[in-house]
């Protein structure tokens, strides 16, 4: 007779929502698929409860709402991104999500919305503020957040939980806050709207829908910034403003929308800036490599590239293939290809170099060292590496490429005044960068069309370039570093007229001869754990990422992750925390406030130091292990609300191998600064007629090219921004606190500035708040060399 079927069987099948198990798992196998299956069937159901309190069932009607519900949702976004904003109102009434093995039976399912409303400004910032933020809004809505009588105060949680729900850091967390009640919401403003101003009820209203157009029959203007001290004036405006009609403004006509490709796009053409999977010929293949996204590597397949060898590459003709290429333009760094000129070739064995286009023998051959050999493995080796762990680009088992293209990349452009023209004709230059970089010829592109924006505005007038009352920044001697605005422009003489106001500088020199005596002493590692009474290990764990589980060792939460270390130092990674850390050939050393930080860490959580110091050598840590007692006062929650509270958590790490300032120094140099305001400056302003070649201007070059090239930076130096790309405002000075390597091989460096100001977007970097912040060579002028 027929086996009787178990209720273990049975149960899995309701869960499943099938009639036949054997059909199921086709025969294959099936008791071993049966057990997985019974598992996650237990973790689903342990899931839909502990995350939201219903059953796990496929029946279960709470579980069939919260699948139709993300099947809307689903809909919801495809309509916003495909025909426009399908519902004001709508929202995921859920903190969680279903699984997607759960996503069915939705097919009877009619989905409509309703368009609604937007809210109004206030409205919508009482919606998603939190209370600490509340001084964004009028002061008559400010109750309704904190007030003990307002009817929405149970949307506005002083303590509230939060679920990592398998992450590791804190901002991915779920934030377990009420969904906010619209109804709610604006029954409880209505009475309050008789409080505002009438600047604030013009705030609190739906602005005009309007569209920016380019206009290419429009001649170019400055539009004049509604906002100077935060934007720059637009040069060279030639966009058209027009007022979008329409009866309903919240509604999009379909027939207004573009649906796929525009009319007569270009797909064969190249747009600098985007990857492409064109051009170079490779397969691609799932596997498992460990490939490093956001720091971490991958631990599930890859899709990885692998990249084969040229066809047209003649390797045994190494001569004439460097003469046919060399001094010639390609495009390298494959699939982000950036345009660059070639100035050698090497195969291991032979280097080709450029003469250069003057030169009588336009190419020198040379053999390579011993040790040029081995440097050139070690590069061809560093490039595939980097290839391999950062895209999971592999270059196959055919020995790798054997052939180096050195060229230097496209940095970026720059007008300058054409001397073969015309008077007044400023032409727009590619600008190449001063160092070669090694690149592997089979990543290499030589003939691509490429989407060129500028091509069209290459060559313009020195009037349509310097326009009235345009900012620019003056290069000659007298006058360097001095921001200056345009008057006039003499075509005849082809120059132009500014006018511009010195500005007086902080005395710093005290501040440099003394620099020595307020330098702060850092400690090495063994020194430090000594002190503190800890093992190397423990030192070494707890200054870096220190990962702690939820639970214990048999019954783990979700196998929930929280990092409990204080982030100081990331040696996988080569970086350091400035101000606390610092590398030491291959150790490390730590700052006065480093050690302050880990005494206060150690005199809070003295039970779990005693754990972690009594078992340095532990694979893995657990939460019962590290809090035994878990409603006292050290447990998980408070360090994590601890180390939530550090000023260690506002700072980025950098790359190790840089030099900066103490905050003993940056104090100084506020000081003198604050010292240089306090005192009268009789500067007055002076009008100059100069040539064009003296005069930068920003945004009249594209790229990362230096305003100076001539210029070298070092701590202490006197800068100012000559950029508009970034927070920093036009024209603000400061001094160098900080080199940061970018990239050491590329000779690639980030300054840290400390200016003279505070503004708006500023970073606190050992220094007064929002005073500081971080450049490259590009936004700046070494007004001190």
């Amino acid at each position: 007779g027929e086996e009787e079927e178990s209720e273990a069987d049975k149960k899995l099948k309701r869960d499943l929502g099938i009639a036949d198990l054997h059909s199921y798992f086709e025969d294959e196998d099936v008791e071993r698929k049966k057990s997985f299956a019974r598992d996650f069937s237990r973790h689903k159901a342990m899931y839909y409860q502990e995350k939201m309190g219903i059953g796990g069932s496929h029946d279960d009607p709470s579980l069939i709402q919260l699948v139709r519900c993300y099947a809307v949702g689903v809909q919801w976004v495809l309509l916003y991104y495909y025909r426009g904003v399908p519902s004001w109102s709508w929202f995921y009434p859920y903190h969680y999500a279903p699984f997607v093995s759960d996503i069915k039976g939705i097919g009877d399912l009619e989905i409509e919305f309703d368009a609604a409303t937007p809210f109004l400004p206030f409205e919508q910032l009482l919606a998603v503020l939190p209370p600490a933020s509340r001084f964004l809004l009028p002061k008559a809505f400010q109750g309704l957040m904190m007030g003990e009588d307002s009817p929405l105060k149970e949307f506005y949680p002083v303590h509230f939980e939060s679920d990592l729900n398998g992450k590791q850091h804190e901002w991915e967390a779920v934030v377990l806050i009420p969904f906010i009640d619209q109804n709610c919401l604006l029954d409880a403003m209505r009475p309050c709207y008789s409080l505002l101003s009438e600047e604030e009820e013009a705030r609190n209203a739906h602005g005009s829908c309007l569209v920016y157009a380019y206009s290419t029959d429009l001649p170019p203007f400055l539009y004049s910034s509604p906002w100077p001290t935060q934007f720059p004036d637009i040069q060279n405006c030639k966009a058209v403003c027009k007022e979008l009609s329409s009866t309903n403004p919240y509604y999009t006509p379909s027939n207004s929308l573009q649906l796929g490709l525009c009319e007569g796009v270009a797909l064969d053409v190249h747009f600098p800036g985007f990857p492409t999977l064109k051009h170079v010929h490779h397969t691609a293949h799932l596997e498992k490599r460990g490939v490093r996204v956001f720091q971490a590597a991958s631990r599930g397949s890859n899709m990885c590239l692998t990249v084969h060898p040229r066809e047209d590459t003649p390797t045994n003709d190494m001569y004439n293939f460097s003469r046919r290429i060399m001094g010639e333009t390609c495009y390298v760094g494959w699939p982000y290809l950036v345009e660059a000129k070639v100035q050698a070739v090497s195969d291991g064995k032979t280097e080709y170099q450029y003469g250069g286009p003057k030169a009588r023998v336009k190419i020198i051959e040379r053999v390579l060292s011993d040790l040029e050999v081995k440097k050139w493995n070690e590069e061809v080796t560093g490039i595939e590496r980097v290839y391999e762990q950062r895209m999971g680009i592999l270059f196959g088992d055919d020995g790798g490429d054997s052939i180096v293209v050195y060229a230097q990349p496209l940095q970026g452009r720059r007008y300058m005044l054409d001397k073969s023209a015309s008077k007044g004709t400023i032409v727009l230059q590619k600008q190449w960068s001063n160092t070669r970089q090694p690149f592997l010829c089979r990543t290499i592109v030589w003939d691509l069309k490429e989407h060129d924006p500028i091509a069209n505005k290459s060559v313009v007038t020195l009037e349509e370039y310097f326009t009235v009352k345009s900012q620019c920044f003056l290069l000659s001697n007298s006058h360097y570093g001095e921001m200056a605005e345009v008057s006039a422009v003499d075509m005849s003489a082809a120059r132009v007229i500014v006018k511009t106001k010195p500005q007086p500088e902080p005395n710093l020199d005290p501040v440099i001869r003394n620099s020595h005596k307020l330098s702060v002493r850092y400690l090495l590692s063994r020194d430090v754990a000594e002190q503190l009474g800890l093992s190397s290990l423990c030192l070494s764990r707890i200054t870096a990422t220190f990962q702690v589980e939820r639970g214990s060792k048999r019954n783990k939460k979700d196998r929930e992750r929280s990092n409990f270390g204080l982030n100081l130092k990331f040696t996988k990674r080569n970086q350091e925390l400035q101000g606390y850390t610092r590398k030491l050939g291959r150790g490390w050393e730590f700052s006065p406030a480093a050690i302050e930080l880990l005494q206060k860490y150690i005199t809070r959580f003295p039970v779990m130091f005693k754990y972690i110091s009594e078992h340095p050598d532990e694979d893995r840590y657990y939460e019962n292990q590290l809090f035994p007692n878990p409603d006292g006062p050290e447990n998980w929650k408070a360090v994590r609300e601890w180390l939530n509270t550090l000023p260690t958590q506002a700072l980025e790490p950098v790359n190790c191998g840089g030099t900066s300032l103490d905050e003993t120094h940056i104090a100084e140099i506020e000081r003198a600064v604050k010292e240089m305001k306090s005192k009268s400056h009789e500067l007055k302003s002076q009008k100059l007629k100069v040539k064009s070649s003296v005069l930068f201007k920003p945004g009249g070059h594209q790229g990362n090219y230096d305003p100076d090239p001539s210029s070298t930076y070092e701590l202490f130096d006197r800068v100012v921004n000559v950029s508009t790309s970034n927070a920093v405002p036009l024209g603000l000075r400061g001094t160098i606190t900080g080199i940061l390597t970018d990239d050491a091989e590329s000779g690639s460096f980030r300054y840290e500035i400390l200016f003279d100001e505070e503004f708006l977007g500023g970073m606190t970097l050992r220094c007064s708040p929002n005073r500081a912040y971080r450049l490259l060579s590009s936004c700046l002028l070494n007004i001190t060399h």
